[in-house]
């Protein structure tokens, strides 16, 4: 089961952030069509489990990791299935772990490994202007495509918009510079924040306006407004009730489930966020009902 939409609806942000806060899990494919008859569509494949990040690819072979290793030279393709059908218990071992506690692959190229595998492409998503996203809950992570690691959807939230230079696609999303935040968490926030980030953060009381900060950080109002939008975008603040102008942020409507096939036809009715709660549910339900 799966539920579509379209990034020009609703922004990658706020998938991911709906996906961390719920603790999603499944398979998030994201379809790109191709600029001209030359062009070919790419589709990039999003593994999560509890709302973190485990494995991204571009294919469903379930050999995207083997050929990452292999290119470097680490090991053959082969070798790395000899030690795969080693591991007691495949399904639910990650392949980068297993090769790692087996001493094929040190800790520093495991980590490496992640890096190139999802935290670049996974950042890399955020400068899409378009594109189709399907989320089929009931897909299962790959252990064959993950290396142990994974990051919080949230967090790569944050890192992709934060190295984002064309904020173009997501200027509907910047909060107005009259816009009175406060802060959505106690204590100190629970991601990493880069020395800017953590100034708008100290003055974000649910008081000053976006304006009065960039004033008194010397800032752009744009880049003021930009580092606000990460923060609401990951969770850490939120609009005050009692002051500034609301700020609209578009739902993505969706059409119906469907497989893991694309449509080009939408007709958005339903409200994504129920729909994908409804999916969560229902994943439970036929998860519950498979224990014994």
């Amino acid at each position: 089961m799966a539920i579509t939409g379209n990034l020009v609806e609703y922004s990658l942000a706020e998938i991911f952030q709906f996906l961390d806060h719920h603790q999603g899990s499944g398979l998030l494919s994201i379809h790109v069509p191709g600029c001209d008859a030359t062009e070919e569509a790419k589709t990039t494949y999003v593994w999560l489990k509890k709302g973190q990040i485990v494995a991204v690819g571009h294919a469903l072979d379930n050999q995207g990791l083997t050929r990452l290793i292999s290119q470097r030279g680490w090991l053959k393709s082969e070798e790395i299935l000899e030690l795969a059908q080693l591991c007691p218990h495949p399904s639910d071992t990650p392949l980068g772990l297993w090769l790692h506690s087996s001493g094929a692959i040190a800790k520093e190229q495991l980590k490496l490994l992640f890096y190139v595998q999802v935290l670049l492409p996974a950042c890399a998503l955020f400068k899409l202007k378009e594109g189709v996203f399907v989320f089929d809950t009931l897909a299962a992570t790959p252990s064959k495509e993950m290396t142990g690691f994974s990051l919080k959807a949230t967090e790569a939230t944050l890192l992709g918009l934060r190295v984002l230079r064309d904020w173009t696609p997501l200027s509907a999303k910047l909060p107005v510079a009259s816009l009175v935040l406060r802060k959505a968490v106690c204590g100190y926030p629970h991601l990493k924040l880069d020395s800017q980030e953590w100034q708008v953060w100290e003055l974000i009381d649910g008081v000053l306006s976006l304006q009065a900060i960039a004033v008194q950080l010397d800032l752009p109002i744009e880049t003021v407004q930009q580092i606000a939008c990460r923060l609401q975008m990951v969770g850490l603040v939120e609009e005050s009730p009692n002051g500034g102008s609301s700020i609209t942020m578009p739902r993505a409507l969706v059409d119906k489930t469907i497989g893991l096939g694309f449509t080009k036809n939408f007709r958005f009715g339903q409200s994504f966020v129920d729909s994908l709660m409804g999916l969560f549910r229902n994943r439970k339900f036929v998860e519950n009902a498979a224990t014994p």
